[in-house]
């Protein structure tokens, strides 16, 4: 089970089988839910919820539950999403993208993937060879 808490809101989801839920912690009382093969730990920022599914990456409004847009990167995603204030990183186990949040285009990719960490303006990608590259995040 994975789960992440923004605004007394727990997001999470546990396999396929139960889809990503909007819990709101106050009332103790499910807000919305989806079904879907959802992997990883899901990411939010704002009003929006990030969780990977398969290839892709999607986009939850936190207030309904509807996509607000989604980005196929044509490999299966690992890890998590992460989100930083104009950026979602994403990668699967060989390549990395970097989209930008309000245009949801692509920004730049490296042909390198794993599990990813942004810190102090860098792009942590640790590989499951034992690698760890650094990029700068911003580009």
């Amino acid at each position: 089970r994975m789960v992440v808490v923004a605004d007394q809101v727990a997001y999470g989801h546990e396999g396929s089988s139960m889809g990503l839920m909007a819990v709101d912690l106050k009332s103790k009382e499910v807000k919305w839910s989806v079904s879907d093969s959802f992997t990883g730990t899901p990411a939010v920022a704002g009003d929006t919820v990030y969780v990977l599914v398969g290839s892709k990456l999607k986009a939850y409004d936190t207030n309904t539950g509807d996509v607000l847009w989604s980005f196929d990167a044509g490999a299966r995603l690992v890890g998590a999403p992460v989100v930083t204030a104009g950026n979602v990183f994403i990668a699967s186990d060989n390549h990395t993208w970097v989209l930008d949040r309000d245009t949801h285009q692509v920004l730049w990719q490296v042909g390198k993937g794993g599990w990813l960490t942004v810190a102090n303006g860098q792009l942590f990608i640790a590989q499951e060879n034992g690698t760890l590259t650094v990029y700068n995040a911003v580009r």
